[in-house]
């Protein structure tokens, strides 16, 4: 895996119930424009989640969390991302939303969450 920068920044992305973190590989002068690439994720505790009857299929619960690995990926294309008012990060040429659905924050540290639940 590769290693990264102490100063690197991330944005982890919410879409509903899951969270994709994307690497920041350039920020503005001003901090309202960011060239953002999607990070590789993979889970590393699987095995320890559990399922219980329920849902569409079942129910899955992370007794445990969920731990990721993360490491840059250099083939994935770059995105714009923009501050908004409302201090969420969205890919240009979205709409700005203000409440549920999907934005980004920005962070010290990558996170990855997918919801099996959905």
């Amino acid at each position: 895996m590769k290693t990264r920068s102490k100063a690197t920044q991330f944005i982890n992305y919410r879409l509903h119930t899951d969270y994709e973190p994307y690497e920041v590989i350039e920020m503005s002068a001003n901090g309202k424009t960011a060239k953002v690439r999607r990070m590789i994720c993979e889970r590393i505790n699987k095995e320890d989640d559990e399922h219980s009857p329920g849902g569409f299929c079942c129910h899955t619960s992370h007794p445990k969390g969920q731990l990721w690995s993360y490491e840059s990926n250099e083939d994935s294309p770059l995105w714009t991302m923009t501050l908004r008012n409302n201090g969420g990060w969205q890919f240009r040429g979205q709409k700005t939303v203000y409440t549920g659905g999907s934005k980004g924050n920005l962070a010290d540290e990558p996170f990855k969450y997918y919801d099996y639940n959905f």
